[in-house]
């Protein structure tokens, strides 16, 4: 069973020699969830009530988990919402359903989506709404259309928060700022922009609060076919637009835990894989700005990160649904968001990260630890690359600060819960609220470096060898980690594969049940590659991640057609290190080792009459002999031994069986295995005179 925290709470980080910035979350998570952010185009007000097909005035009644068809995957909260002033548009009643991605689930799964909006029941709301196929409403450009109903001592306001979202501000050909947005992007429908250039006024990632009585009047005219000019915006005091933010901060936001990968801290690599279609608007698809945007993280002095290009997949990512692997998805297959559209604004692209506990320490601190991330731009953002001088220039920043946040990085500056960009170190960070128009493509600023050492701490380590444990299988001399981590559909449960040690080349994991095996695994060298090669006894969901120690690089599987597991021809180089000449194998109930832990010698059995199987019990009776039994401790079936002589290592085995079984032996030194086979009713042992 997960559970869920109880409370949650958020941590500003700040060297004090450096004066630099960093927001972070901080909390507990129990379950599989994701943190997200976006980065949009401003929508003018104009756009976004032409474009709704339904704006409201609501007041929250309830909030619920959203249960979909067990074949849909996606996480949302439904919100029950009663209608007080209709102003364009017509529902099906008073009341209306919103569907808003992330919440939680049966079972404790959850999802949290930054820039999806979070309500209150009670709370009043001024909506831009577009229908869902089943009845129900989504928020047009997701928080862009969800504006908060709140009373300040000076008027009452509407007021969006943008915090969690990245502005870029686009102007006409390579040109930015605020004045060069609304000369390019004037109103839709009313001809002057005037909504636009007002709205602009507000620093980047922060709204300009609306007059509530004015806006509604504009929004109504607009509805009747009458636009007017923007009349609407009040200018708060300080004090008072501050509480505002906070307030929403406060609520809006959902509470998050800090999270990092785990996998650099010893040598180890992320995978990351793009969606094959490529992104349109770009030459070549922006494979090779993904890969510059990886690359810049990876070379960023003083830490050791390395995002692992790992090629295309047909396999997409989505909304608050975790689909086993990391990757950016071009153009929203899915069709989850509003489009982006040209000359007038919205999401270009959002990133989402998934962790699962329990916390883990690290530099006297507690992590999530992170398992995933997903990248997801918007249909039709061809055109906002096509106002760059530079396509490509700006492809890079989006996908460096993107990834930015897949590593777990928030804004440097520029958002509700982050300082002001007034600060020019602040300001000059990839990672500010408002991504820059500068032609930089990956280049990092020193805010950027500060927030992955607080991360990732300084210097890279050393190559480490395998650690196994009771969810790590350990391969090939301990050069290969393999985990898995699995999702059962039916239930929404989830957790990490229990590993099974069988031989040095292969071992198994179950799920819940020790005597269930849901997934086999094998890592063979063949010549000059590694194969991994994986069979599966189940259809739950699972990803396999497999790692090189040695060459910090790393692939992930998962299911594949009608779930019977695959092979990876060509999965890792076999150079490396000079392997171990003594003391790789490791002792365990199947495993005997032999001349001083050099050699591994395992046993697979069978008994045709009754068609029991498998992997007999080793026991040491020196450093050359070892006995094994099958299925009775005091019944000795065979005995084996091990000779160094000057020039070759001989294999002797004789039987007291006829049953039918495979003895393998490895030599942890060179990684050369061979197996010895005897028939079922065939009561005689061997000797192979150069086994090594």
């Amino acid at each position: 069973m997960i559970a869920f925290p109880a409370r949650r709470a958020r941590v500003e980080w700040r060297p004090a020699a450096a004066g630099l910035a960093l927001a972070l979350a901080a909390g507990l998570a129990l379950a599989a969830s994701p943190l997200a952010a976006s980065t949009f185009v401003m929508v003018p007000d104009g756009a976004l009530a032409d474009q709704a097909a339904l704006i409201a005035v609501v007041r929250v009644e309830s909030a619920g988990p959203y249960l979909p068809p067990a074949a849909e995957p996606v996480i949302a909260t439904d919100y029950r919402m009663r209608v007080e002033q209709l102003i364009k548009g017509a529902p099906a009643g008073d009341s209306l359903i919103v569907r808003v991605p992330g919440g939680t689930r049966a079972h404790g799964l959850s999802a949290t989506l930054w820039g999806a909006p979070r309500f209150a029941p009670g709370e009043t709301l001024l909506l831009f709404l577009e229908p869902r196929p089943d009845g129900s409403f989504r928020v047009l450009h997701l928080f862009l259309g969800a504006f908060h109903v709140v009373d300040t001592p000076s008027a009452r306001v509407a007021l969006r928060s943008l915090a969690g979202a990245t502005e870029l501000r686009l102007g006409a050909r390579g040109t930015g700022g605020a004045a060069g947005r609304a000369a390019a992007e004037p109103e839709a429908g009313a001809g002057t922009g005037s909504d636009a250039a007002a709205a602009a006024a507000a620093p980047p990632g922060l709204d300009r609060p609306r007059h509530y009585g004015r806006f509604v009047a504009w929004l109504a005219t607009r509805a009747a076919g009458r636009p007017a000019a923007a009349d609407y915006y009040v200018d708060l005091a300080p004090g008072d637009l501050a509480s505002l933010h906070e307030k929403f901060t406060l609520f809006v936001v959902d509470g998050t835990a800090n999270e990092r990968w785990f996998e650099f801290d010893s040598g180890g690599s992320v995978p990351f894989f793009a969606y094959q279609g490529g992104q349109p608007g770009l030459a070549g698809g922006g494979f090779a700005e993904l890969q510059a945007g990886m690359q810049a993280w990876n070379d960023n002095p003083g830490t050791f990160i390395h995002l692992a290009y790992a090629g295309t997949t047909p396999t997409p990512g989505a909304l608050a649904s975790y689909n086993g692997i990391n990757e950016i998805t071009f153009d929203d297959p899915a069709g989850e968001l509003t489009p982006f559209v040209c000359g007038v604004g919205g999401f270009l692209a959002y990133t989402q990260t998934f962790w699962v506990s329990p916390l883990l320490p690290w530099k006297n601190a507690e992590y999530a630890r992170m398992v995933g991330a997903h990248i997801i731009t918007n249909k039709n953002i061809a055109c906002a690359f096509a106002r760059d001088v530079t396509p490509s220039n700006l492809a890079e920043s989006l996908f460096t600060h993107e990834l930015g946040h897949g590593l777990g990085v928030a804004h440097s500056c520029g958002d509700a819960v982050s300082p002001s960009c007034a600060d020019p170190v602040f300001n000059d960070a990839s990672m500010r609220a408002m991504i820059h128009f500068d032609g930089r493509g990956t280049r990092l600023a020193s805010d950027d470096q500060a927030a992955v050492a607080l991360l990732y701490g300084n210097g890279a380590p050393p190559p480490q060898p395998c650690q196994a444990d009771a969810q790590t299988l350990c391969l090939d001399q301990e050069r290969f980690t393999v985990t898995v981590a699995w999702t059962n559909q039916y239930n929404d449960t989830s957790g990490t594969g229990q590993a099974i040690l069988g031989t040095d080349e292969a071992g198994f994991f179950y799920f819940t049940d020790p005597g269930n095996v849901e997934l086999m695994v094998k890592v063979l060298q063949i010549g000059g590659v590694f194969k991994v090669f994986y069979g599966q006894l189940t259809d739950l969901e699972l990803t396999l991640g497999v790692t090189d120690t040695h060459h910090h690089t790393a692939h992930s599987y998962h299911n594949t057609p009608g779930n019977c597991g695959g092979i990876d021809e060509n999965a890792f180089t076999a150079a490396g290190p000079a392997p171990k000449r003594g003391g790789g194998c490791r002792p365990g109930p199947t495993s005997l080792c032999l001349l001083n832990g050099r050699f591994a010698v395992s046993v697979h059995w069978q008994n045709p009459g009754n068609g029991t199987s498998g992997m007999a019990t080793g026991k040491p009776f020196s450093n050359e002999v070892g006995t094994f039994t099958f299925t009775d401790p005091a019944n000795v079936e065979l005995m084996t031994k091990l000779v160094q002589f000057p020039d070759r290592i001989a294999f002797f085995w004789g039987a007291l069986s006829d049953l039918a079984y495979d003895i393998e032996v490895t030599d942890t030194a060179t990684g050369k295995r061979n197996v010895y086979q005897s028939a079922a009713g065939h009561l005689c042992g061997g000797l192979d005179n150069h086994a090594f």
